[in-house]
């Protein structure tokens, strides 16, 4: 049964009790969870009374921030614009890019050059399609075809289009892939990964960061993954291999996740809801204070 993560927050309390965690690994999405979603993506601002939320919040002690956004790597950094104690994740997790002095990661997708390439040729085959008020977006990794104000006729017409190119095109059929998301076309390459590969692997850098600290105790991670799309679920849903050694030299590593959606979803993975992005930092919030009330004294 899906529960409101503001009016439940005694059963999350319960799972602090019994679970203790030493660490919280928040991995957020950005648009429609962070911040409204706007008809033009280019519009988004960020509050300012929310950039100092997530500054103060990054800086509690053993608790981590991850922004992983549909939004080119470029495009999330800048528009937040924190650039310490966060890590960004763009274009679902093609790019990753981490702030924090002590956890080294840069990550890019394989083949890279070659599906950049590919990707523009793919970007100028959609220009041809001449659609007026279609937003199209190069986010490098992927081409993103914002319909939000399109007409009816405009949107069959934009999709029936989309399906030829690929149709028509060996190359774009057989190396890159079609996702939707709200009002949302992507087409991206045609590989295994996610945002909820990104997640698994941010946290699989964060138990190698904590073992290296470690004196051979075990390390309990409580990931906390709050989303608001189709994209976000495999955040909720996909496990990675984390490749935590065993061994009698090592820390075993313990990860659990608390899974939240924004809107009271019919069909989701996680077991919380908020009713909407406003609610997002006052959720991070309360976890923060359960979390610093578990810590000892």
């Amino acid at each position: 049964m899906l529960l409101n993560g503001i009016e439940n927050i005694g059963e999350i309390k319960k799972l602090f009790r019994r679970f203790k965690p030493d660490v919280v690994l928040f991995c957020l999405d950005f648009d429609g969870t962070l911040v409204k979603i706007s008809r033009n993506p280019y519009d988004v601002a960020i509050p300012g009374e929310l950039k100092e939320f997530l500054v103060r919040a990054s800086m509690i002690e053993n608790a981590y921030f991850a922004i992983l956004s549909g939004r080119a790597l470029i495009d999330i950094i800048t528009r937040i614009g924190i650039k310490n104690n966060i890590i960004y994740s763009g274009t679902h997790g093609f790019e990753i890019k981490s702030y924090y002095r002590t956890l080294n990661l840069n990550y890019t997708l394989k083949n890279s050059k070659y599906y950049i390439f590919l990707l523009k040729r793919l970007f100028k085959e959609v220009e041809k399609l001449h659609i007026k008020n279609l937003i199209l977006e190069d986010k490098k990794y992927s081409v993103a075809l914002h319909y939000r104000i399109l007409n009816s006729e405009q949107t069959k017409n934009l999709k029936a289009g989309v399906r030829n190119i690929m149709k028509n095109n060996t190359e774009f059929n057989e190396r890159l892939h079609i996702t939707r998301g709200k009002k949302l076309i992507e087409i991206r390459p045609k590989v295994e990964w996610s945002k909820g590969s990104t997640a698994g692997l941010i946290t699989e850098r964060l138990i190698e960061r904590l073992e290296g600290g470690s004196k051979k105790r075990k390390v309990k991670i409580l990931r906390v993954n709050v989303g608001d799309d189709l994209t976000d679920e495999t955040m909720f849903t996909q496990d990675y291999d984390f490749k935590v050694k065993t061994d009698a030299t090592s820390t075993r590593a313990v990860v659990k996740m608390l899974n939240c959606v924004i809107g009271r979803k019919s069909k989701t993975s996680a077991a919380y809801f908020l009713n909407s992005h406003k609610q997002t930092p006052f959720f991070i919030e309360k976890i923060i204070e359960l979390f610093e009330g578990c810590m000892p004294k």
